[in-house]
């Protein structure tokens, strides 16, 4: 994943509406804060605003390149 990709929240349950962001931040410096490393996708969603999410959460839709 990369920024400007778009992407959704993974869910289990399919019949669970898509909500759709960009990725519009990634963390590639570690630090000394863990959740940072376990966070490292900052998404902007239109509904809601951005929010950090780790890699298991999302699935890319389409690649930005």
């Amino acid at each position: 994943m990369k920024v400007g990709d778009l992407v959704c929240l993974a869910s289990k349950n399919k019949l669970d509406i898509k909500e759709l962001g960009i990725i519009t931040n990634i963390i590639t410096d570690v630090t000394d804060d863990p959740l940072d490393m376990m966070f490292p996708f900052h998404v902007l969603f239109a509904s809601y605003g951005g929010d950090w999410f780790g890699e298991s959460a999302l699935e890319v839709v389409s690649e930005s390149r």
